[in-house]
């Protein structure tokens, strides 16, 4: 920090941009509950066999309220939705088990109307929640102070132009309205953006991350557009050179400007290779199957059948974790 102004502003932000009192309980859970409280967890499943996530990623629903091009969410109901109490049970069996980061997904998680219920009635953990921001009010907004534990992730495609023709016209002004009430609130958020090879040229601007961290975003996550679903085109996936030249882009603004955005595919080999399986994190889906990875949509387990463990120790997990340091690239040519 004393010799990176940069990197000092980026650590200072948290206790300048923010509400005090919402940052602290964000940051204690964060690293005391996410952090100091793994080593011991860690040790207590080694023994009973078990591994030691760092996150699990819930779909509690697939239903979505915009058409986003190019999308896998596509047509689904009510009755398709993960039960609440089915959620909730994960949770607790997550925390049991020293897992206290929870990434919320869909469809669009704030269509699923017991969300802020189960967050609420969680207090320990903290929730990362990828959201289009489009169906988040000050009501809801209200509820993020009750446990203090939330932070929304923002979904854009670059500026108005971007994500309207991707999203939806409005969709940009609805999203950045709601970046305006989380900055007057002092509630830390970030934005997520999907690579493609029409967005390239704004996502490669430094412009694009200052006036996000101008409107209050702290980090941002950027994945590579993948043709997943019916009807989908690869006219949209970035090329071979746009994926290589956006990692020099990314670390180029993480060196330069107090805001940290992260690389789905050029940050990969940070983590050491797959973090599949438990290892690091799984995917639970709205059917309840338990997916070893948010990528590769298959699973042998069910959360209405069987227990949290049980599914992590099921033979398709052990093996999977049982191969190790996987490449990275192996993972994504598998996919």
């Amino acid at each position: 920090m004393q010799n990176n102004s940069v990197f000092k502003r980026f650590i200072n932000r948290l206790f300048t941009d923010y509400d005090p009192n919402y940052i602290k309980n964000v940051l204690s859970l964060l690293l005391i509950n996410v952090g100091f409280l793994n080593t011991p967890f860690t040790n207590l499943n080694a023994k009973n066999n078990l591994p030691s996530p760092f996150t699990i990623l819930i779909s509690p629903s697939m239903r979505r309220n915009l058409k986003c091009t190019g999308c896998y969410a596509r047509n689904y109901s009510k009755d398709d939705d993960l039960p609440s109490s089915a959620v909730n049970r994960i949770i607790t069996e997550g925390e049991n088990m020293g897992v206290y980061l929870y990434t919320i997904l869909g469809g669009e998680p704030f269509i699923y109307g017991e969300l802020m219920n189960i967050v609420n009635n969680h207090p320990r953990p903290a929730f990362q929640i990828f959201t289009n921001g489009t169906l988040v009010n000050e009501k809801i907004v209200k509820r993020f102070w009750k446990t203090k534990n939330v932070v929304p992730v923002l979904s854009v495609e670059g500026g108005k132009e971007e994500t309207d023709k991707r999203r939806g016209k409005g969709v940009y002004q609805k999203v950045t309205g709601l970046m305006n009430i989380l900055k007057n609130q002092g509630i830390p958020f970030g934005y997520s953006a999907v690579l493609t090879r029409q967005n390239f040229d704004a996502l490669t601007k430094p412009e694009f991350y200052t006036d996000l961290a101008e409107k209050g975003a702290f980090f941002g996550r950027t994945f590579l557009y993948m043709p997943i679903g019916r009807g989908d085109t690869t006219e949209l996936m970035p090329t071979a050179e746009q994926r290589g030249d956006y990692g020099k882009v990314t670390k180029y603004v993480r060196d330069n400007y107090p805001i940290f955005p992260m690389d789905f595919w050029n940050d990969a080999p940070y983590v050491g290779g797959c973090i599949a399986g438990g290892t690091k994190y799984l995917h639970i889906n709205h059917k309840g199957e338990v997916e070893l990875c948010i990528f590769v949509h298959f699973s042998v387990d069910n959360i209405k059948e069987k227990s949290l463990q049980e599914a992590l120790n099921s033979p398709f997990f052990k093996e999977i974790r049982s191969q190790g340091n996987l490449s990275i690239k192996t993972c994504y040519f598998r996919a």
